[in-house]
């Protein structure tokens, strides 16, 4: 057999999950995957960015996935995945993100561009935090919760803002032009005019803003 002088590299694996992470907008370095990277948020004053790769050399299109149960607890995190905008009246194609378990936020967090799906029952508690939902569109199966004060859901797509999995929070601001909600929703602000649901679902809004 042959020997060879230096070792194929970690990344060289069939799971591989390439996520670059930015810190205060400076390029902090790759990590295989976002589990890898949130360990490396260890600055609690930094704003961080994981930017997910959406196609791999190694193994083609590739999907995410999260095994913590709470983000770092930092100034602010956003993630950031690409976005294939097919055309009107279509879906758009975002990274995929699966959620292995429950997941806290440990601050202000910005997801963007992203198709998030629980692999079970998980939920998304922003802990009475901001979750901003941004880029050009977003599609989130999971249900988000945050009845705490201060606990907020931010919509500011361009485009679309789907939340399937319906949402139970304190506060809903939408800078979108909409947001689509899922069965079951409850809100104790928010303002009726650019809230839908779907196939037709009940939204509760106690107090409009």
């Amino acid at each position: 057999s042959a020997d060879f002088i230096f070792a194929a590299p970690e990344l060289a694996d069939e799971n591989i999950e390439l996520t670059a992470v930015y810190k205060n907008g400076e390029k902090v370095g790759y990590y295989k995957s976002i589990d890898d990277a949130f360990a490396a948020m260890t600055d609690a004053d930094a704003e961080y960015e994981i930017d997910l790769a959406y196609y791999s050399s190694f193994v083609g299109a590739l999907t995410h996935s999260v095994n913590a149960t709470k983000t770092p607890a930092v100034k602010k995190l956003t993630i950031t995945g690409r976005n294939e905008f097919v055309g009107e009246g279509y879906y758009d194609n975002n990274t995929p993100l699966y959620l292995a378990a429950d997941l806290t936020l440990g601050s202000d967090v910005e997801l963007r561009n992203l198709n998030i799906e629980p692999t079970e029952d998980a939920v998304i508690k922003l802990n009475g935090n901001t979750l901003t939902i941004g880029g050009e569109s977003i599609y989130i199966d999971t249900r988000i919760v945050g009845t705490e004060k201060d606990s907020a859901l931010v919509a500011a797509t361009v485009r679309g803002a789907y939340v399937f999995g319906g949402i139970d929070v304190y506060k809903l601001d939408v800078k979108s032009d909409s947001i689509i909600l899922g069965a079951d929703s409850h809100i104790v602000y928010g303002s009726y005019g650019n809230i839908y649901t779907q196939n037709g679902a009940d939204v509760d809004i106690d107090n409009q803003i």
